[in-house]
């Protein structure tokens, strides 16, 4: 479980890994899932510039882009090795 908070939005994140679900707690409180389908990460999850990113574990250590709006993911980059985020 894993939380990252979005200083523009003041939105809180938060990551159950053993779900796969990402939430989102907006500055008013209102809870919403951003999505069920998030990938194994390892390490944090930070925010920056309106997106979550992550280091998944599905893809030797890839570095991905969610889009919290509408919880679609990118892959920004491949690595080979033991990566973390943070």
């Amino acid at each position: 479980k894993t939380l990252a908070y979005d200083p523009v939005t003041r939105s809180l994140y938060y990551a159950d890994s053993f779900s796969r679900t990402l939430y989102k707690v907006s500055s008013g409180g209102v809870v919403s899932t951003v999505t069920r389908n998030l990938p194994n990460y390892r390490g944090d999850l930070q925010v920056a510039n309106g997106a979550i990113y992550l280091v998944s574990t599905d893809n030797s250590g890839s570095l991905v882009q969610l889009n919290p709006n509408t919880g679609a993911f990118a892959t920004l980059a491949r690595t080979w090795s033991n990566a973390s985020v943070g």
